[in-house]
Formats: structure tokens, C-alpha cells, sequence
């Protein structure tokens, strides 16, 4: 089954006939060969040639030569060679040009799909995408207190049936709150998803998960996989320096520094949960920070219900929206807290724009993002665009399928050959 795709064109391999194109690029401009033995040239521009296919495809052998600045008759020996691999396929003629109607080559569709899962609130779910970029239809599980491999193996093998024969396995991304450590290849301050998924906790996550389901698995903080679609495709697009505020339930915050995500020493950068706030000391065993005991979902739920709101937090922010002659001071109440956290975000990593995501900030959509701008402005060091994320339907699984395509990419790249 086909879905609309979470992410426009740009950032999928292309797969419409076209009209010849010309492609400006470094390699364009300059062919530059590695030093080294005949193996490894070739090995250059096998990669060389399939990395090009996986941006331009499907293209003739004539605009891969043209893009990277390689031969036509060392263009087409790479696409033997790759074809061999079981990496690239012909996908038909290009039409109505003029003359002879040159052959396109495409990723080989058989390379391999990937299986995006999250761990929600209360299920975990998934989709499978395929290189191609089609979609199948999203598929829930009640994790029931089962083990993590358990849950994603019913997900997986669910997913699978729409999914196309691989020749090379799947790629796995698994997205969650708490942070992923992995040095010691278990998640951090993952308690509150323990009653629900058993095994995140436990060391050797990573390790099992591999064993279970082939050596292309990444498990990665939720928000951080939002901060990455953002980057990719998003309001942070085109930015070196970037932060994300995740306001939910739970909060949390992802940064990005010259597009990588900014982890620590234990992957627990961006737990703003645990931000120091004097007003709400913390105990040693409650397992909150102060920052969530002030701006979570329950501390919003309270204050809420002192402006007269009822129903769920989520609710009060959407009605306070919608009627913000009469809720104005609520969300403005809600502003100033998000504020104090992204206030020192600002001092500490001096990003260009800071986008807000998460149930929250979505369902408070622009007039909540606005009162949040003006309280930043007003205690952070300086003025920084802060600006509502792109992404509104499943931003988590928007931010995995970024990561499992780089991670695919990279696994297809390896087994041309080494890079030179």
C-alpha cells in the first residue's frame, strides 16, 4: 500500500521520468582520484556512482559520467559491477527526448526496506518504508509488559508483508523517550516506560536487537529523531546550529551542531526534564527534575485548572487556543515556564533558530509558538527565531525514516567496497 510520504520528494531518491538534467557538484567541477591500487579506484567509483544514483536516480549512464566527472565507459563498467552486487537495476527508457532514448538506472528496489518503530504513550507502533519511498499502513501493538525484542519482532513481522523480498535484510530504527547510552548499550531514565516495555533498561539493548533482527539497528531519543527531520527537511533546515524544545508530557529538548546530534558522555544531552528549577526541588528517588515538576504535563494540567480549564492538558491548550481572549494568561502562564528552559538553551549553545515541537506545542500551534517567542525574547540572552515545527503527523517516525535511510545508505555503501 502506498502512503503519502512523510517527507516531499527532496529527500527520497527520485523515481519520476524526466528531462535530461545538468548536475553542478564538486565532482563536476574537478575529478579528484584517490591514491592507491586498481581495487580500490574501482571501489571509488563504484561508490562514487551508486552514492550519485541513490540523490539523482532513475538517471542514464550519461548524467551519472556528467555528475561526478567520470568516464562514460568507466560509468558504465561501475554499473555492471554494481548490478552484479544486486544494488542497481535498469527502470526503463526516458521518453520523448530527442534521439535514442537513453537507459535509466535506478537503486535496485530488492536492496531493502526499513522498519520505523516508536515507543508511544501507551502502544508502540510502526511502518515499514521501502526505498522507493512507499509506505505500509501503520501497525499498533500492546506491549503488555513484554520484553522489547518480543514486541518489535510481532511489529516486524507484521510490517514485512508489505513489504517487497530483500535481498539485504532490513533496516531497523527505533525511536523512544529516555536517553539511549551507547557505551553502556541501554537507556537512561527510561523508568516510566518500564511497567509498559520491559528489556530498555537493561544492558546489551543494542546487542539484542542486532542479534534479532540484522546488524543495521539504531535506537535513538525521540526527540532527537523530531530535531533531525526538522534539520532534514524543517524550520532548522540549512541552519549549523539548531535546538529543539519538546514540549508533551514529558519534556525534552535535542540540539544539533553542524547536523549532528549533540549526545554527552551518556547520551543524556537534551534531558531538560532534569533542568534545575528552584521552586520544585528534587527528591533523590522520584525519578522528575525539577524543570518537569514545573513545565510537564501534570504541572500544566494544574495550572490550567486555576485558569478554569478542565480535561487533559492537551485539551487545555487547545481550548485556551481557541479562545485566547478569555485563556490568554493561561498560555502565556505556559510560555514564560517553556521559556525559562529555552532561555538556557540560548546561553549555553547560541543556536540560529529553535523550533518547538511535540503534542503540545502542536496543539497550540502558532499562537502558543508567538507567546513563547515574545517570553524568549524577553529572558534569553538575545533574540533567537523561534519557530513551530514542520512536521504535525507523526514527527518521530518522520525523524527515524531520516536516520534508517542515512544508516541504509551507508550499509549499501560498504558493501561496494571500502571508501578511499
Amino acid at each position: 500500500m502506498k502512503h503519502a510520504s512523510r517527507l516531499s520528494p527532496s529527500t527520497r531518491s527520485r523515481r519520476q521520468e524526466r528531462a535530461p538534467i545538468h548536475i553542478d557538484t564538486p565532482a563536476s567541477r574537478a575529478r579528484v582520484r584517490p591514491a592507491g591500487t586498481p581495487s580500490l579506484l574501482r571501489s571509488h567509483n563504484d561508490r562514487l556512482t551508486l552514492d550519485f544514483i541513490f540523490d539523482h536516480g532513475p538517471i542514464s549512464k550519461t548524467e551519472v559520467g556528467a555528475g561526478t566527472n567520470i568516464s562514460k565507459p568507466t560509468v558504465g563498467q561501475s554499473l555492471s559491477r554494481l548490478a552484479e552486487l544486486g544494488l542497481v537495476a535498469e527502470s526503463g527508457m526516458r521518453v520523448g527526448g530527442v534521439g535514442r532514448a537513453p537507459t535509466l538506472f535506478e537503486v535496485d528496489p530488492r536492496v531493502g526496506s526499513m522498519i520505523l518503530v516508536e515507543v508511544g504513550t501507551e502502544l508502540v507502533h510502526g511502518i515499514g518504508v521501502t526505498i522507493a519511498g512507499e509506505y505500509t499502513p501503520e501497525v499498533q501493538v500492546q506491549p503488555s509488559g513484554r520484553d522489547i525484542v518480543d514486541v518489535i519482532r510481532e511489529l516486524r513481522d507484521e510490517l514485512i508483508t508489505g513489504l517487497p523480498e530483500t535481498t539485504f535484510g532490513h533496516t531497523l530504527v527505533l525511536g523512544l523517550s529516555g536517553a539511549y547510552d551507547a557505551v553502556a548499550d541501554h537507556v537512561r531514565h527510561g523508568a516510566h516506560m518500564a511497567p509498559r516495555v520491559a528489556g530498555l533498561q537493561r544492558p546489551g539493548l543494542g546487542a539484542r536487537l542486532r542479534e534479532a533482527f540484522g546488524p543495521v539497528v539504531a535506537v535513538e531519543n525521540d526527540v532527537n529523531l523530531v530535531a533531525l527531520a526538522e534539520h532534514a527537511e524543517g524550520v532548522t533546515a540549512g541552519t549549523s546550529t539548531s535546538v529543539l524544545f519538546w514540549a508533551d508530557t514529558g519534556v525534552g529538548a535535542a540540539s544539533l551542531i553542524d547536523g549532528r546530534i549533540l549526545r554527552g558522555a551518556t547520551g543524556s544531552a537534551g534531558e531538560m526534564a532534569f533542568l534545575p528549577v528552584s521552586s520544585t526541588a528534587r527528591t533523590p528517588d522520584d525519578g522528575e527534575g525539577g524543570f518537569q515538576r514545573w513545565a510537564g504535563g501534570v504541572a500544566l494540567a494544574a495550572l490550567g485548572r486555576t485558569f478554569g480549564l478542565t480535561g487533559t492538558t492537551r485539551r487545555m491548550i487547545t481550548t485556551a487556543t481557541s479562545d485566547s481572549a478569555r485563556y490568554g494568561s493561561f498560555l502565556d502562564a505556559v510560555a514564560e515556564r517553556y521559556a525559562q528552559a529555552i532561555g538556557s538553551l540560548i546561553a549555553v549553545l547560541d543556536p540560529e533558530v529553535v523550533a518547538l515541537s511535540g503534542a503540545y506545542a502542536l496543539a497550540g500551534g502558532e499562537e502558543l509558538a508567538r507567546r513563547i517567542r515574545v517570553a524568549v525574547d524577553e529572558q534569553a540572552i538575545r533574540a533567537v527565531p523561534v519557530k513551530l515545527g514542520a512536521f504535525t503527523e507523526s514527527p518521530v517516525l518522520t525523524g527515524a525514516e531520516v536516520l534508517a535511510r542515512r544508516l541504509h545508505r551507508a550499509a549499501l555503501l560498504d558493501r561496494v567496497g571500502p571508501a578511499a
